[in-house]
């Protein structure tokens, strides 16, 4: 029998995370700032790191009615548009750290960065956590869906997406199926559980047709969580296709944490594949780790 009031070894993990890098396109959602990303930062003291992401250039396209004339002096040039661009990034960052400050919560912001994959994958290497405010995976307002994707597969530090019903999270389910990601996403999974002070659950989704044991794929995670001090409170294994079952438990105040990189049988990518059936499933928040 697990001893639930062993005490956590901090010694084993890295330093808790308590940087997000939070994306922002135009506009940010309103909701989602009240909702749960400020009442969360402040519960779990957490520093935004908003970063105003340039929109790609649009062309000027001036359609006149035959015979009429458009005097050119109100048209923009690419400066002026430029100028507006600029002006309207800083302004978005300074409400934002506004709302921040009056929530009691402490922010960074910067706006020198391109919409690329690229110009975000770079800002990681300050950040603990990567905040994709996007209502769900299929409300995608700040970037194209394939930036989207791509960040999810590429970024190097754990990737969080709230649902549109998510609220701060109580406890935390550990989706756990032996590959090399999910030793890592419960690694990360026990730091946010000490870091958060959230009870974790351990998850095992058996498909029918597989051979695994999944009597040793729980022992395995059980031993592993024991000895990073985080045991788990509860054990689940269940028969099924993964993305659905792992939908059914991301709650709205449960943190889903799934390693998810690569294609693997259980948590890939792609239209199907785990990661994109609980993504689009989930009524919490998932931590999807690299």
């Amino acid at each position: 029998m697990l001893d639930h009031r062993s005490a956590p070894d901090l010694s084993r993990l890295r330093p808790h995370p308590r940087r997000v890098l939070l994306p922002l396109g135009g506009q940010f959602d309103e909701d989602l700032l009240e909702d749960y990303i400020l009442p969360v930062a402040r519960a779990f003291q957490l520093t935004l790191h908003a970063a105003h992401m340039l929109v790609p250039d649009v062309e000027l396209a001036v359609v006149a009615a035959p015979g009429e004339w458009i005097d050119p002096t109100v048209l923009e040039t690419q400066e002026e548009l430029e100028q507006d661009r600029l002006r309207g990034g800083q302004a978005l960052l300074a409400a934002f750290a506004d709302r921040c400050w009056s929530a009691g919560v402490a922010c960074e912001t910067r706006q020198d960065v391109d919409n690329d994959v690229d110009g975000l994958l770079r800002l990681t290497a300050d950040a603990d956590l990567l905040l994709l405010a996007a209502r769900g995976h299929r409300h995608r307002r700040f970037m194209r869906s394939s930036v989207f994707d791509q960040l999810l597969r590429r970024s190097p530090i754990p990737v969080w997406v709230p649902s549109a019903d998510a609220v701060a999270p109580r406890r935390l389910v550990v989706a756990y199926d032996a590959s090399r990601h999910a030793k890592d996403a419960l690694r990360q999974g026990a730091e946010l559980a000490l870091d958060w002070s959230l009870p974790v659950e351990l998850l095992v989704v058996q498909r029918e047709d597989a051979g695994q044991d999944g009597a040793e794929t729980i022992l395995e995670a059980q031993t592993s969580l024991r000895e990073l001090g985080v045991p788990a409170v509860a054990t689940h294994l269940t028969l099924g296709t993964p993305g659905e079952i792992l939908a059914t438990y991301a709650r709205p105040d449960t943190l889903l944490v799934l390693g998810g990189h690569r294609h693997g049988s259980v948590l890939g990518f792609g239209r199907g594949h785990t990661v994109d059936v609980v993504l689009e499933g989930a009524r919490g928040a998932l931590m999807v780790c690299p």
